[in-house]
Formats: C-alpha cells, structure tokens, sequence
C-alpha cells in the first residue's frame, strides 16, 4: 500500500462525518402554485406517502407527523380544497422526522446554492444497520477457518443475517461471531463492521422503503433522487489503476481488481467489466488469427499462378467461416462457467430478485390481499394489448425507414462512377445514418416502453433491451446483407462476386463507428460542465455573490448511471459485425480486440469521473444479453457459411441445387457442433457444486444448528434403533387381546 494510501484511509478513518449515502428533495416544484386538492385528497396523498395504510401499530413518530398533519389542515380556514403545494411542504417538512426519529439515522441537510434543492446526507448505526440486515435476511460472507483447505471452500459461504441468537434450537449462539468484518475503507479486519459500504448503502436505502413510499413521492415530485456517495479511498484506487488511459500504453491487457469494482460499484456493473475482460482475453487468438491469415493474402495474392482455381482472399474466407463458429461456441460455454464461479464468489447463485414497483407504473391503489401492503393495480387493462400493438406497428415503422434509407444510399450509389470511391463514400454515410437512426430511436424506444406501462424494473430494462437489439440489429446490418445476398441478383457486382464491395463496407462501417464513439464520451462532460455553470449564475442572480457548491452537489450535477445497458449494446453489435460477416473482411476480429481494450478503459474513466456512483445492485448473470449472443452466434455461423457458398466462389458450385445442398450440410454439421460443446462443457465446473453444497451445509450447522452428521444427530436427540422384544416389554399386556 502506497504511502498516499496510508494517508487517506487515516484521514477518512478519523472523519466523523463521513456519510454513505444522500437523497435529494425538490424545493421550488414544477405545479401550478393555484392547483388545489380536497381536504380528503391532502389526508389519502400524506398517508399513502408514508405507508399510513399499511402500518397496523403506530409510534411515537408516526402519531407525531399524523398531528402535524391535521394540525396544519385546522389551521386553514377553508378546509375544503388545499393548495397542492401546501401538500408537498408537509411530507417534505416530515421527511426528516421519520429519517432520525422512526429509522434512526444519522442525519445532516442542507440547501444547495440556488435553494433549489435540499440534499439530506445520512449515515446508520452498526445496530440499525443489524436491525434491517435481520428484517431482509440480508446475505453476508462467513469468516473462513484455517483447517478449510479444500478447492471448494475456498470461498466461504454467504447466510443470512441475524441479530440476536436464535431461540428453540440446539446450537444457540450469536451469529454475528460467524461473519466476516471490515474498517471504514471496506477491508477485512478482525474487528470493525459488519457491513461494507455497498452493504451499508443498500441497508438505508431498505430503511428509506420500509418507512415511506419512494416511488409514490418520486411520481409527485418531491423526492428526486438517492444517490450512494462516492467513497474516496476506492475511488482514489480505481481511478489510478483502472479508470485511467495511461494503462492504454503501460498495459492494455491489465487485470481489473474486481473485487474491487464490486465492492465500490455492486455487482451488476463489476459482472460487465467481468464480460468484457473475459471478451478482451478471448479475442486475443481470433484477433492474431485474423491478422496471421490478412498477411498470407497480401503475400500470395502478388503471386500469380494461372493455374489456381482458389485465391488467397477465398482461402481466407473459408478459414474464417469455419473458426468463428467454433471461437463462439467455447467463448460462450467458457463465459457461462465463468459467469457461474462469479456468482458462487460473490454469494449471488441462489439470487432470488425481489422488486419494488415502478414509481413511474399508472395504476390505481389497491390493498393486496395476498401481501396486506398497498400495491397499484393496472389501470384500464383490457387496452394493454392494443398498446403493445401500437407499440410493435411503431418500431416496424422505424425499420421500414432504415430500409428506405438504405436503398436511398444504394440508389444514390448506382449514379457514382464505378471507378471512383463510390463504394468508400457509400460505407461511411452508413455509418452516419445508423448511428443518427440509433440515436433518434433510443428516444422511442424509452417512451414506447414507458407508454407500456411496465410493472417492474426487470421488465422495463427487458423489453427496452429487445426493442433497442432488434432495431439496431437491423440498422446496422442490413446494409451488410443486401451486398451479401441481394446486390447480385439486383445490381450486380464487379465480376459477379461482392465480397470485395462487403469487404470494403464492413471495414467502412466498422473503423467509422469506432471513431464516432470516442467522440460520445465528451458530450456527458459538456453536460456536466454547462449544469454547474448553470447553478452558480443562478445562485449569483438570487444571492449577488457566487458560492462553490458541496461535494454532494457536486456529484448530483454528473450524469446518472442507472444499467450498463447502452455499453451492452455497443459492444454487442460491433461483436456482430465479428461472428457474424467476419469471414468477409478478417480484420474486423483485430479491430475489435482494439475496440475492447479502448472500450474497458473508456467505460472505466467514465464511471469514476462523469457520472455518479450508481447503486450498488445485485446481478447473478449478464441476463438477458447472454441469449442474444447466443443468437447471434447461430445467426453469424449461418451467414459466414451462405458467404461462402453464395457470394464468393470458393467452392466452385454452379448449380443453385447443389449450393443449396452443400449449405444446409455445413450449417447442420456446425449448428451440430455448437449444442454439442454446449453438452460436452457443463455449465457450472465440480469445484463451484461441490462448493455451494458445502457452503449450504456449512451455514445449516453453524447458523441454525441442523447437525449433518447423522451420528451426532442421533446423539443429540437421543434416537437409537431398539430391540424388537424391547418393544413388546413395554407394550400394555391388553394389546395382545
């Protein structure tokens, strides 16, 4: 450890008030100032906004803000209809006596510059923090034992928390003996905490759920955000040796710390990083491969022999055509194995989600018979169906347009002397017009899914997922496919063979999407930039004097991370232009080994300096992006072997039959090959089975007491198998009659 280090655990160990996590209020509020609500509406909307209905005990606190409440509406003369505003200065004015005296948390607000906003910085005991961990059953990483030296303990076992020992069984003893424990940075010490931060950050926002409703008061505006503040120590770590582009030169193939980003970020994000090192590593072979086999064309293709029925690029093709389906198949069997030791490590394998409903889900307020909790019902359900259509008819218009825009680019193409750089100035307005059809349907996309009106959160990000893979999937290839399948038979091609036009277009397209998105990452650190030039002239226009604004503000004024869903996609979509039309131009794979190598330091840098730190959710997997490469991973075997059947000559077919016939032998022989690696590969290796089975075993003896061994448990409860004629000694000697 560094002597900079040293100094800042020091100092923020000696902080006192170093705090987890801050949620942001609205003060000025977007309603009309003369809206008014009914005496009645003022009482529902209160109560709702702190669970009134759903708390059958009351305390203290409660009765106290339900006073301030009916005192304020006797106070009005007309109790009738309320000022809508009025309501939020209540719930707003009562939000900080259910944070300190209903949860006990530590708390500190403050006013930002402008008055605009109020930031409430919050912290919890170790005691509470037990408290919630008991009531959530929360998951934490047992201590490990010096005699557990087997592969599969090498990872301790995660249970769940509980507070006090448990009553009725026969081992009783503290739990938190059992548990690992930390200092204020995180690290694992003999004695300290409990929780990390991430835990830390989690617990409160649980707290913050369990005593009002978030979403509710989100969807009216009053609370604008939680948001987990950034820690200096990891932060200070992952920016020197992970979020910085000196590694680009030092060294590009540099290991992540991913405990360490699991740890800061949660484990959605660190599974991710996790992907895309893996994808890095993995391409490394593929991508010397590819350069390997674009030397032997260069030095044979000068060659002339009049007697070769093969050339060089053709040889090329082929070799690919047959790699690329094998690379994807072990790539994504190996992912999943990988994928698979992740989630055993970080005690996400049995991961069940559990979620709240959408602040932003229409429905109408309902008691749950099966929970007893206030829940909101789908609004106007038999219509959802016809939304759902509206919803498809909108996209497919969207890709109706990409296909107008495509032919409107080969249609302006045809008019180009085919001895100029029609084809070069064709491949770069395609990659002009996909990356501005993407942009404008992103925006589509978000209000299609919101006009869907998605329950929950995993359903939301789903179905935007979909929606966004399938247009773009065909944004970016169709042009791809038209030169591969259909420009022959329609236009023709350069001595009736196109690969030389898609070759060109794919290196086009590709080389000019790289270069579009190095320049995406400037425009969040212009947004960034123009929001606190913004709050400081208004500031200086209320006040006359221009303040600096406080950490926390500061880091409210980054851009939000909420998934890594736009990074997915990103890297998936140049993955396919790989597996699935590699074959035509083999320097696609080196390309992309590149892309990923800028790609991890890019989304690294990004997540430490332009946006927030997100929070720190939960993920056993990359979900649903796993199956979509999967597909394309099928969809790219098919299509590299109808490259080389149909648009090159390597095979020499003439008839359209026998095509057709040595096609389908090769996708099947392929298709074939690919279920079973998927077979021969298990999913989940020995180590993490036998693994997770000791690690249940484990939690059940030392946690709850349930005895493995069968002797000790017959010991304990004093069970032993018995004579027959000890039986009948003891029977009554009437039963015999």
């Amino acid at each position: 450890m560094s002597g900079e280090e040293e100094k800042l655990i020091k100092d923020q160990s000696t902080d006192k008030n170093y705090w987890d996590a801050v949620i942001i209020l609205n003060v000025i509020d977007s309603i009309d100032p003369e809206a008014k609500i009914t005496a009645k509406k003022f009482r529902n909307r209160f109560r709702r906004a702190f669970k009134l209905e759903e708390r059958s005990c009351k305390s203290e606190t409660i009765d106290k803000i339900i006073s301030h409440c009916e005192s304020y509406l006797k106070n009005l003369s007309d109790i009738d209809e309320v000022f809508t505003k009025d309501l939020f200065t209540v719930i707003r004015d009562n939000i900080l006596v259910i944070l300190s005296d209903h949860v006990m948390l530590e708390t500190s607000a403050k006013l930002s510059i402008d008055q605009d906003e109020m930031f409430i910085k919050m912290k919890a005991s170790e005691e509470n923090l037990m408290v919630q961990a008991d009531i959530d059953e929360y998951l934490l990483q047992m201590k490990k034992r010096d005699e557990e030296n087997y592969d599969f303990q090498e990872v301790p076992p995660y249970g769940a928390f509980e507070k006090h020992e448990s009553k009725g069984l026969l081992i009783k003893k503290k739990f938190a003996e059992y548990f690992k424990r930390y200092d204020e940075n995180s690290i694992e010490k003999p004695t300290g905490s409990l929780f990390q931060q991430k835990d830390r950050i989690r617990l409160i926002y649980s707290m913050l759920c369990g005593a009002m409703n978030v979403g509710y008061m989100k969807s009216i505006g009053i609370f604008k955000d939680f948001m987990p503040l950034s820690e200096p120590y990891y932060l200070s770590r992952l920016e020197n040796d992970w979020g910085n582009f000196k590694l680009l030169l030092k060294n590009p193939f540099h290991t992540q710390d991913r405990e360490t980003i699991r740890n800061y970020f949660g484990e959605k994000v660190a599974i991710y990083f996790c992907w895309l090192e893996f994808l890095m590593r993995s391409m490394i072979a593929i991508g010397l491969i590819s350069i390997g086999l674009t030397i032997v064309f260069f030095i044979f293709d000068d060659v002339e022999d009049s007697n070769k029925k093969i050339t060089p690029g053709e040889i090329v093709c082929l070799s690919l055509a047959l790699i690329l389906p094998i690379f994807s198949t072990v790539f994504e069997q190996l992912w999943l194995r990988h994928q698979n030791e992740l989630s055993w490590r970080w005690g996400t394998s049995d991961l069940i989600l559990v979620e709240d409903q959408r602040p932003e889900f229409v429905g109408r307020y309902i008691k749950c018979p099966i929970t007893g909790k206030i829940k909101k019902v789908q609004k106007e359900s038999r219509w959802l169906w016809l939304r759902r259509t509206i919803s498809v008819t909108i996209v497919g218009t969207f890709v109706s347009l990409v296909f107008a825009a495509i032919t409107a680019l080969f249609l302006y193409r045809s008019t180009l002397d085919p001895d100029s750089n029609g084809p070069l100035i064709l491949g770069i307005a395609n990659a002009i017009q996909i990356k501005i059809f993407n942009f404008i349907y992103v925006y589509v996309a978000k209000w299609l899914n919101d006009w869907e009106n998605y329950e929950y959160p995993s359903q939301y990000t789903d179905s935007l997922t979909i929606k966004l893979f399938l247009f773009q999937f065909v944004n970016s290839y169709i042009s791809l496919f038209y030169i591969a399948f259909v420009k022959r038979h329609l236009e023709g091609c350069n001595d009736d063979n196109c690969i030389d036009e898609l070759t060109l277009q794919i290196a086009t397209i590709f080389i000019t999407n790289m270069l579009l998105n190095f320049v995406e990452i400037f425009v969040p650190m212009i947004m960034t930039k123009i929001d606190v030039w913004r709050e400081k002239r208004e500031s200086e226009e209320k006040f006359g004097i221009e303040q600096e604004l406080s950490e926390e503000e500061k880091q409210a004024k980054l851009c939000n991370y909420d998934t890594p869903l736009s990074d997915y996609m990103e890297v998936v979509i140049s993955y396919g232009y790989v597996i699935i039309f590699g074959a035509s131009f083999p320097l696609t794979a080196a390309l992309f080994l590149v892309l990923i190598i800028v790609e991890i330091r890019v989304d690294a840098w990004k997540l430490c300096t332009l946006t927030r730190r997100p929070f720190p959710d939960t993920a056993d997997s990359i979900g649903v992006w796993f199956y979509i490469i999967q597909i394309m991973s099928v969809v790219g075997a098919i299509t590299n072997i109808g490259i080389i059947i149909f648009t090159t000559d390597v095979l020499e077919i003439e008839e359209s039959t026998y095509k057709w016939l040595v096609f389908m032998m090769f996708e099947h022989a392929i298709l074939f090959f690919k279920v079973s690696v998927s077979l021969l590969i298990p999913d989940v290796p020995d180590q993490i089975m036998e693994g997770k089975s000791w690690g249940s075993r484990v939690v059940n003896e030392r946690l709850y007491g349930k005895v493995a061994d069968i002797e000790k448990v017959c010991e304990i409860r004093n069970l032993r198998f018995t004579h027959h004629k000890e039986i009948h000694k003891h029977e009554d000697p009437k039963d015999n009659n």
